[in-house]
C-alpha cells in the first residue's frame, strides 16, 4: 500500500513537472528570444520558435561552411558541429559554472551566443541553455558607422591643414564648422568688420547664422536654397573685399540636402593692386610714364607684380625719354646727339635703330655736303671745258677731210685681208677633221692596250691556280710517302710512284713560278705601253682642241674681216655725217655753257641748305678740304693726218694642206 502511494505520488509529480514544462515551454515558444537547449551530452533537445526562424533565415549561408545542416532537422543533432574545433568546445562547456558569452561565425553570418548551464540540485549537469543572436547586419551597420566616422575624421582633419578659408553652414544658413584658416583670416580683419558689424567677433560666429554678413538676407537665403552647383560672388564689408566661393552639400544619396560649404578669399590687396595696376596701364597708354605702384605693405606675388610693373615703366620711360631726346636734336637739325644707355629686347632695337638712323642722316648729309662741293667745282671746269671745245671743234672738221682719203685707201686693204683669211679658215676646217679622225685612231690603241691587259692579269690569276694545285699534288704526294714509309715493304712500289708525283709536281710548281713571273713582267710592260698610249690619247686630245682652236679663231678672223669690210664702208658715211654734226656741236657748246652757269648756281643753292645741319667730327672728316680751281685746257693744234705711201704686201696661203709632215711643223 505504501509503494502505491509513493507510486501515486511520483506520478502526481510527474503530472505536475509535465505541466510545468508544458508551461515553460508555451513560454519559451512565444519569447522573441533565440533559445535552445542541449543536454549533458551537448545533443540539441529544445528550440523555440524564434531560433528556428533565425537559422532557417540563415540556413542558405550556413551551409557555406556546413553543407550538411538542415534547419528544420537540428533536434537530435550535436552542437559540435557548429565549431571548428569541438574539443576546444567540449572542454569548455565541461567547465562551464555561469553565464558564458562568445560569438561564432558561420557561412559569413556572426552569431552572438550566451550559455548557460542546465544544473539539477540531485543529479547535477543536466544540460545547456544557449541564448542565439544574428549580429551581422548590425556589425554591417557598426563598420558602416566606423568607416563614415573615419571618413569624417580625415576630412576634418584635411579641411584644419588646408590654408584654404572653409565654413561649413546647415540647411539653415547656420554656420556649424569653421577651419583655422577662416578664423585666422576673419580675425585679421575682425576690427575693420566691427566698423559696420559692431557685434561682430569670430569666437561665437559658429551657432549665429551667415545672413548677417548680407545686406539683403532674402536673396541670400533663396539663392542657397536652390543652389544647384558652386556659385562663385564677391562682396564688399568695411572696405575689405571678399570671394566667396558657395557649393551645396548632399548625403551620398545625391538628393538631400545637408548644407553649404563656403570658401573665403580676401582679395582685398588684390583688388587694390589691380586698381593700381590699371591706374599705371591708363597713364602708360596715354603716354604718361611717371606712374609707380607703392610697394609698402604688399608681400609676396603682390610685391614681386608690383616691382615688376615699376620696372616696367621706368625701362619704357627711359628708353622713349631717350628717343625723344635724339628725335628732338634731329628736328633741330643736330645730329650728334646719340643714346648710350644699355638696353634689351624691343628698346634695345629701337635705340639701335635710332642711333642708326641718326648716323645715316649724318652721312647723307655730309655726303651732300660733299657732293656739292664737287658740283661747284665741276660746272666751273665744264664751263672752262666749252670754251676749249669750241676751237676744237673747228680743227676737227679740217681733219675729217684727211681722214676720208685715208680711209679710201684702207678699205680696199681690208678687202684683201678679208679674202686670205677666207682661204686660211678652210685650210684649219681641213686640219681639224684630220686631227679629229687621228685622236679616234688613238683612243683606240688605248682600248686595245686596256684589253691586252686585262687578258694578262686573267693569264697570271690561271697560272695562280696551277701553282696553287701543284703546291695542293706535291703536298699529296709527301702524305702518299709517308703512308707507303708505314706500309713497309707493300708500300715501296706506292712509295716510288708518290715520289716521281712528287718531284713532276715540284718542277711544275717551279715552271708555273717561271710563267708567271714571264707573265707578270709582260703585264708590267704591257701596262706601261697603255700609259704612253694614254699620253699619245692625250696628247692627241691636246692637238684636236688646239686645232679646234686655230679653227676657231680663222673662223673669226674671217668673220671679223668681211666685218671690217663693211665697218669701213660705215666709217666712210659716218664721216661725211661727222662734218655736219661738228656744225650743230658749236651750237650745243654755248647751250652747254648756260647749263654750267646754271649748274654752279644750283650747287652753291644746295650747299646753304645743308649749312644747317650740324655734323660731328667724323663726318666734318668726309668735306673737301679745298675747292679745286677749275682747269684751263689750251688747244693745240692737231697734227695732220699722214697718208700711207704705199700698200703693204699681203702674203696668200696655200687653198689646199698636204699630207707631209712639213704640216704639222707648219701648225
Amino acid at each position: 500500500m505504501a509503494k502505491l502511494q509513493q507510486l501515486q505520488l511520483k506520478l502526481r509529480a510527474a503530472e505536475i513537472a509535465s505541466v510545468e514544462n508544458a508551461r515553460i515551454k508555451t513560454a519559451l515558444d512565444s519569447v522573441s528570444t533565440s533559445v535552445m537547449i542541449a543536454d549533458a551530452d551537448r545533443n540539441i533537445i529544445y528550440c523555440n520558435r524564434a531560433v528556428e526562424r533565425l537559422l532557417q533565415n540563415a540556413e542558405s549561408d550556413i551551409k557555406k561552411d556546413l553543407p550538411q545542416f538542415n534547419a528544420r532537422q537540428i533536434i537530435g543533432t550535436n552542437i559540435d558541429g557548429f565549431h571548428k574545433n569541438p574539443a576546444h568546445q567540449r572542454g569548455m562547456l565541461d567547465r562551464l559554472s555561469n553565464e558564458h558569452r562568445t560569438s561564432i561565425v558561420v557561412g559569413g553570418r556572426t552569431f552572438a551566443l550566451i550559455v548557460n548551464p542546465v544544473v539539477n540540485e540531485k543529479s547535477g549537469r543536466e544540460g545547456y541553455v544557449v541564448e542565439w543572436l544574428d549580429r551581422t547586419e548590425a556589425l554591417a551597420a557598426e563598420l558602416r558607422e566606423q568607416e563614415l566616422s573615419n571618413e569624417s575624421a580625415r576630412i576634418l582633419g584635411a579641411l584644419e591643414g588646408t590654408s584654404a578659408n572653409v565654413m561649413l553652414a546647415d540647411v539653415n544658413r547656420v554656420i556649424v564648422y569653421m577651419n583655422k584658416s577662416v578664423i585666422s583670416m576673419l580675425s585679421g580683419v575682425q576690427n575693420d568688420l566691427r566698423k559696420v558689424l559692431p557685434s561682430f567677433d569670430v569666437s561665437k560666429l559658429i551657432g549665429t547664422n551667415i545672413d548677417t554678413f548680407h545686406k539683403n538676407p532674402s536673396h541670400q537665403s533663396s539663392l542657397l536654397a536652390n543652389l544647384t552647383s558652386t556659385y562663385v560672388s564677391q562682396i564688399t564689408v568695411a572696405g575689405k573685399t571678399f570671394k566667396l566661393v558657395a557649393s551645396p552639400v548632399f548625403a551620398k544619396d545625391g538628393v538631400t540636402r545637408l548644407g553649404s560649404v563656403v570658401e573665403w578669399i580676401d582679395r582685398t590687396q588684390e583688388v587694390a593692386v589691380e586698381l593700381e595696376v590699371g591706374s599705371l596701364v591708363d597713364a602708360a597708354v596715354n603716354g604718361d610714364f611717371t606712374r609707380r605702384i607703392d610697394p609698402a605693405g604688399k608681400e609676396g606675388f603682390m610685391l614681386k607684380l608690383a616691382e615688376g610693373m615699376n620696372q616696367l615703366v621706368e625701362s619704357n620711360e627711359a628708353g622713349l625719354s631717350d628717343v625723344a631726346r635724339v628725335l628732338g636734336a634731329l628736328a633741330q637739325g643736330d645730329l650728334t646727339q646719340k643714346i648710350t644707355a644699355e638696353y634689351r629686347g624691343l628698346l634695345g632695337q629701337l635705340k639701335e635703330d635710332c642711333n642708326t638712323t641718326s648716323e645715316r642722316l649724318a652721312e647723307i648729309v655730309a655726303n651732300i655736303k660733299e657732293a656739292a662741293s664737287t658740283i661747284n667745282v665741276a660746272s666751273q671746269e665744264i664751263a672752262a671745258g666749252n670754251s676749249n671745245l669750241s676751237s676744237r671743234t673747228e680743227q676737227q672738221a679740217a681733219s675729217l677731210e684727211e681722214t676720208a682719203s685715208s680711209m679710201e685707201e684702207l678699205t680696199s686693204t681690208v678687202k684683201q685681208n678679208a679674202e686670205n683669211a677666207r682661204q686660211a679658215n678652210q685650210l684649219a676646217i681641213g686640219a681639224s677633221d684630220i686631227a679629229v679622225k687621228g685622236g679616234d685612231v688613238v683612243g683606240q690603241v688605248v682600248s686595245t692596250m686596256a684589253d691586252i691587259n686585262d687578258s694578262a692579269k686573267k693569264i697570271v690569276d690561271i697560272i695562280s691556280v696551277i701553282d696553287g694545285i701543284a703546291f695542293q699534288t706535291n703536298i699529296l704526294a709527301l702524305n702518299a710517302a709517308v703512308e707507303a714509309a708505314r706500309a713497309g715493304e707493300q708500300g715501296r712500289g706506292f712509295a716510288v710512284v708518290a715520289s716521281e708525283v712528287r718531284n713532276l709536281a715540284q718542277r711544275s710548281a717551279g715552271a708555273a713560278k717561271e710563267i708567271k713571273t714571264l707573265i707578270g713582267d709582260s703585264v708590267l710592260k704591257v701596262e706601261a705601253g697603255s700609259k704612253l698610249v694614254d699620253q699619245a690619247g692625250h696628247t692627241m686630245q691636246d692637238v684636236v682642241g688646239a686645232v679646234r682652236r686655230v679653227t676657231d679663231i680663222m673662223s673669226e678672223i674671217s668673220a671679223a674681216s668681211s666685218e671690217q669690210s663693211a665697218g669701213i664702208e660705215q666709217v666712210n658715211q659716218a664721216i661725211t655725217h661727222m662734218d655736219e654734226n661738228t656744225q650743230q656741236n658749236a651750237a650745243l657748246v654755248e647751250e652747254a655753257a648756260a647749263a654750267a652757269e646754271s649748274l654752279e648756281e644750283q650747287a652753291s643753292n644746295l650747299t646753304q641748305t645743308v649749312a644747317i645741319f650740324k655734323l660731328g667730327a667724323e663726318q666734318m672728316s668726309h668735306r673737301p678740304a679745298a675747292v679745286r680751281s677749275p682747269k684751263v685746257v689750251h688747244s693745240a693744234p692737231s697734227a695732220p693726218m699722214v697718208k700711207p705711201s704705199s700698200k703693204a704686201p699681203v702674203r696668200t696661203v696655200p687653198s689646199q694642206l698636204g699630207g707631209d709632215d712639213g704640216n704639222w711643223e707648219e701648225f
